[in-house]
């Protein structure tokens, strides 16, 4: 472990990796649900749930570790590192290092949870858990003085790191017999915990989008305007309230259900207003990253449409467990996520070229492949409104026309989708890996 700089490449190529796996798991995933495919693998013993636990077990990783690489660029902006901190960092990445690899030799041998997000072995999370602590002691212990001083997007890793440890946490009450033993209070509690988790982890992605956009725009405050602060208080409340969406049709109250619909809706707006405000000051000249945010402002919009969808209690009655909440799922994880996380690593790893046919055709197909899941998923539920319960579980309710091009729609549309982020990847990876973090830092 030689500094900050060395920690924040590590976690940048770590990011990428993950984001490699998410990219072969999910075209896995997509290819699976052609006949032809399924006929071909099924008989090799190959299992649908594994692609798709390694798929969103990574993404979430893809996430989180570029986040924390632009907490830890920061935190060594304060200063150099110490011995104590050294330690700390290294004992971090090694733990979270040692965690993926265990995810990736034990899920195929069906050592899972069963658990949404969180598929994988619960041993695995004791040293997830732990790498958490070291980095979140680093960073508390150049962050705490003047804590409130500071540029909004520390205090939203601040709450972020607290807010990780404490749901994290939570999403293990399952192991519990009263929980477990009981589906009304294991359901509410999981969607509880990880609503709040996915709050934490927002916080990482604004707080990159507003450090990023102080890093390439001209305007100083862009981290300390009142817009970026609303933002900052309204994701804190909306990690507390958006569990709600997905808790409609268990007992629950009406109250807690519009104040997550508020909330929400809110939140999604201010995001839009912020990102709005984070382009507009952008130089021109910011390349790739500056078109990589634009595309996540445009995003941010789509998915207030969809959030609407899904959060109006009587058409969540109708699309809930349709293909619309992955559709708002995958527009949001990587049409908002994404496209910010995407815009640092260009930003960190030097790119200059403005990659517009790149980032245009990822977007074509990441927009084909959204739009789609949210056609199926309405003609889905529609049509199991009246249908014989009988006939649920076959899925022989759907139309005809939905049977036939609902699985080759998704393999072409996913493909493309994966292609396009696989293009950037592919351009990065040697760059992650060369030894610097751009062209203009010398050569570990």
């Amino acid at each position: 472990m030689r500094g900050f700089e060395y920690a924040q490449r590590t976690l940048v190529r770590g990011g990428l990796v993950a984001l490699g796996v998410v990219l072969l798991m999910g075209l896995g995933s997509a290819l699976y649900g052609v006949t032809a495919v399924q006929q071909v693998v099924e008989p090799m013993g190959i299992d649908l749930r594994t692609p798709r636990i390694l798929h969103t077990t990574f993404a979430s990783a893809w996430i989180v570790l570029v986040g924390m690489s632009a907490c830890v660029g920061w935190l060594g902006e304060q200063g150099p590192l110490g011995r104590g901190e050294k330690l700390a960092l290294g004992g971090a990445l090694t733990l979270f290092g040692a965690a993926g690899l265990g995810v990736l030799a034990t899920v195929p041998l069906g050592l899972v949870s069963g658990r949404e997000y969180l598929g994988f072995h619960p041993l695995l999370a004791v040293p997830i858990l732990l790498g958490w602590l070291l980095l979140a002691g680093v960073f508390f212990r150049r962050a705490l003085p003047g804590l409130f001083g500071r540029p909004v997007y520390v205090l939203m890793w601040a709450v972020g790191f607290v807010f990780f440890v404490v749901t994290f946490c939570e999403q293990y009450a399952w192991l519990l017999p009263e929980v477990f033993n009981d589906p009304i209070v294991d359901r509410r509690l999981q969607w509880k915990a990880t609503g709040t988790l996915v709050g934490a982890v927002n916080l990482f992605v604004y707080g990159t989008a507003l450090y990023l956009g102080e890093k390439l725009g001209t305007d100083p405050d862009v981290a300390r305007s009142p817009r970026a602060f609303a933002l900052f208080a309204l994701g804190l409340l909306n990690s507390f309230t958006n569990f709600a969406h997905h808790t409609y049709h268990l007992p629950q109250s009406h109250t807690v259900k519009w104040i997550a619909f508020v909330v929400s809706m809110s939140e999604v707006l201010v995001l839009f207003v912020v990102l709005h405000g984070i382009v507009k000051q952008l130089s021109l000249s910011g390349g790739a990253a500056r078109l990589l945010l634009v595309a996540s402002k445009w995003w941010t919009a789509a998915i207030i449409a969809s959030a609407v969808l899904l959060s109006i209690p009587p058409l969540n009655a109708l699309v809930h467990g349709t293909w619309v909440v992955p559709g708002h799922a995958m527009g949001a994880m990587i049409g908002i996520d994404s496209m910010v996380l995407l815009a640092f690593v260009a930003w960190r790893l030097g790119e200059t070229s403005p990659l517009r046919a790149h980032i245009l055709l990822l977007n074509i197909a990441l927009f084909g492949f959204v739009a789609w899941l949210h056609i199926a998923g309405l003609a889905d539920g529609m049509a199991r409104i009246d249908a014989d319960p009988a006939a649920i579980t076959a899925f022989a309710y759907r139309p005809a026309w939905l049977r036939t091009w609902l699985y080759p729609v998704l393999a072409v549309l996913g493909t493309g989708t994966a292609l396009g982020l696989a293009a950037l990847w592919w351009r990065w990876m040697p760059k992650a890996w060369s030894g610097r973090l751009s062209p203009g830092e010398p050569r570990s």
